[in-house]
């Protein structure tokens, strides 16, 4: 990626902004593990539920 910024205070500006784009990068990507941990977490929860509601009914006996 090219730096459009002239001098010293240009160069100090890319470095805040790389520094917050490395930083954002990483809020999103702990961000997207932990979500993606709650979603199979609600899912196995809401299965469980399901597979309870649906023993108490059918009481499979062989």
């Amino acid at each position: 990626m090219r730096n459009y910024l002239k001098g010293t205070i240009g160069d100090a500006i890319n470095l805040l902004l790389s520094a917050s784009a490395m930083n954002f990068k990483r809020v999103i990507n702990l961000w997207n593990t932990e979500a993606n941990f709650r979603w199979k977490l609600i899912y196995k929860y809401i299965v469980n539920i399901y597979q309870n509601i649906f023993a108490q009914f059918l009481k499979m006996t062989f």
